[in-house]
C-alpha cells in the first residue's frame, strides 16, 4: 500500500467535517433524559451548478452543554459548522435493524464578520484624537504651549 493511500484512509477515518451555509432555523433544547439533551438548527447550504440552483439544507444536532452554542448566532448569519457523523442502530418493535445518521456539531463559527463603522481610517482617526487631547490637556494646564510636548507629564486622572 502506497504512503499516500495510508494518509487518505486515515484522513476518512477522522470523521471531522465543516459545512458552511445561512443559519435558517433554530429549535429549542429538548431534554431527551435527565442526563441528556439536544437542540437541532439547519443551515441552507444551497448553491449553484451550470445556471442551476440546487437547494440543499443540513439539520445538525447540538448536544449536552454544546446545546447553547447556537445562541452567539442569528437567523440569517453565514456559518462555519463543524461536525461528525454518527449513525447510531436500534431494533424497530419487529426486530428489524433501524440506522440514523446524526450530523453532530461541536463548533460554530461565523462566516462573515460585519464591518466596524469607523469614521476615514482608523490610525489617522487615533493619530488626531490623541493631538486634540493633547491640545486641550496643555490649555487646561495653562502651560500656553498648545501641541508642545512637555518633559513632564501631566496627572490629570481624578484619583
Amino acid at each position: 500500500m502506497s504512503k499516500q493511500k495510508q494518509n487518505q484512509t486515515a484522513f476518512t477515518q477522522d470523521n471531522n467535517h465543516v459545512a458552511e451555509g445561512k443559519l435558517i432555523a433554530v429549535q429549542p433544547t429538548r431534554n431527551v433524559t435527565e442526563k441528556f439533551s439536544t437542540r437541532q438548527f439547519v443551515i441552507d447550504m444551497s448553491y449553484d451548478f451550470r445556471g442551476d440552483h440546487y437547494k440543499n439544507y443540513g439539520v445538525f444536532q447540538l448536544t449536552n452543554h454544546k446545546c447553547d452554542l447556537i445562541d452567539f448566532h442569528k437567523i440569517g448569519d453565514e456559518v462555519r459548522v463543524h461536525f461528525t457523523i454518527g449513525s447510531p442502530a436500534k431494533q424497530d418493535s419487529s426486530g428489524n435493524p433501524v440506522v440514523y445518521t446524526n450530523l453532530n456539531a461541536y463548533r460554530i463559527e461565523k462566516v462573515k464578520e460585519e464591518p466596524i463603522d469607523v469614521p476615514g481610517n482608523l490610525h489617522n482617526w487615533q493619530q488626531q484624537n490623541m493631538a486634540s487631547h493633547q491640545s486641550e490637556a496643555d490649555w487646561a494646564h495653562g502651560s500656553g504651549n498648545a501641541g508642545v510636548n512637555n518633559s513632564q507629564p501631566i496627572d490629570d486622572l481624578p484619583f
